[in-house]
């Protein structure tokens, strides 16, 4: 037994002095989801897991509040001036278009998702393939308009007001009118920018203020008159997107020139523009006519009238919001401002001469050729 423990320990002794190898490292890599890394906090999972239930009533209410139709679109044709605006505008609606194409039009006709106007339903969606070229911008997003007259209905003993679209026939004459003056509206306002640059290089001056850089949105018509449908038409239009041009606002009604109470000082910079835009169009065209109804966001206009002079016609020229009043009042209401002192407006508003031919750029001349 002595010398087994003897054996077993001079055994321990010898084992003891071999050197000890060291651990190798693990060539096992961490999986991407361990413990260790959770890719989102405790309390996130948790909210995530409990939204995870059936869709409610009103939620499945979306796939109703949606329509989608296959639709032919004619663009507003873009004009540059006035001289292509006479060779090309014979009066019938199809010269003011561009060729037509086929998209899909996708709007949410959900009551809660549609603004009401005064005399328009706006319904918003998306169009494929985009048809506003010339501003990207705007991607396939669309706002769909339509006239529409109210109907009361009686329903549980409450009277309740619906908006109903007009027919195919009523909605072809406002919404071809509607693109009429959106299309005017676009060539005369481009008329003053196009003004304001050759005065600054023919005078030689530089702006003391800043010159609002504002448009008119594009737009086309669109109508669906497949065999299976009721025919329907919309006016189609950039949408003016409020988390980028603010809050919709009204510069200048139709109803008179003065420029609206408006707060926000950057907001009143702008109306005075518009302002002088007025009055440089009524120059322009040898007192004939302006756009009104100026409002939309901080740079993109939309629903514009053009106010035209009562005494070219006897019948009703351009669309119901030109109102004999609105023309007529415009030198008693109108106020020149910092715009229209520096680029020298005529004050003069006696417009009797026949003056035949094109008038020239700037707004000197022109003054004197309508004033003689």
């Amino acid at each position: 037994p002595v010398l087994l423990g003897a054996s077993s320990s001079s055994s321990s002794m010898i084992q003891s002095k071999r050197p000890i190898t060291p651990p190798r490292p693990s060539t096992k890599r961490p999986l991407p989801e361990s413990p260790g890394s959770p890719e989102v906090s405790r309390e996130d999972m948790m909210r995530l897991v409990k939204r995870q239930t059936y869709s409610s009533k009103s939620e499945l209410g979306a796939f109703l509040g949606q329509v989608s139709m296959v639709v032919v679109v004619h663009p507003m044709r873009l004009m540059s001036s006035l001289d292509e605006l006479r060779d090309l505008d014979s009066g019938d609606w199809q010269n003011l278009c561009t060729s037509s194409q086929a998209a899909t039009l996708i709007l949410h006709t959900d009551s809660r998702r549609q603004m009401i106007g005064a005399f328009k339903i706006a319904s918003f969606g998306s169009v494929s393939p985009g048809i506003f070229r010339l501003a990207p911008e705007s991607g396939h997003a669309v706002c769909a308009k339509q006239s529409y007259y109210k109907s009361t209905a009686k329903v549980g003993g409450m009277s309740l007001v619906q908006h109903v679209p007009h027919d195919f026939q009523r909605q072809g004459k406002t919404l071809t009118m509607e693109l009429r003056c959106l299309l005017w509206a676009h060539v005369l306002h481009s008329a003053v920018y196009g003004f304001t640059r050759r005065f600054l290089r023919e005078n030689n001056k530089e702006l003391p203020f800043t010159l609002p850089w504002m448009r008119f949105v594009h737009g086309a018509l669109a109508s669906s008159t497949g065999a299976s449908t009721v025919p329907t038409l919309y006016l189609l239009e950039e949408v003016i997107d409020q988390s980028k041009e603010g809050a919709f606002r009204k510069y200048i009604n139709n109803a008179s020139a003065a420029v609206l109470d408006l707060k926000n000082p950057e907001d009143r910079h702008r109306a005075e523009f518009l302002a002088f835009c007025q009055h440089y169009q009524l120059i322009k065209t040898h007192g004939t006519l302006f756009v009104s109804d100026y409002q939309g966001g901080e740079s993109l206009l939309t629903d514009p009238q053009i106010m035209s002079s009562p005494s070219l016609d006897s019948r009703q020229l351009f669309a119901d919001g030109n109102i004999g009043k609105g023309f007529e009042s415009f030198q008693n209401d109108h106020v020149c401002n910092k715009f229209c002192e520096f680029f020298e407006l005529q004050r003069d508003f006696d417009f009797k001469t026949n003056v035949e031919g094109e008038d020239s750029d700037g707004v000197k001349s022109m003054a004197i050729s309508v004033a003689e």
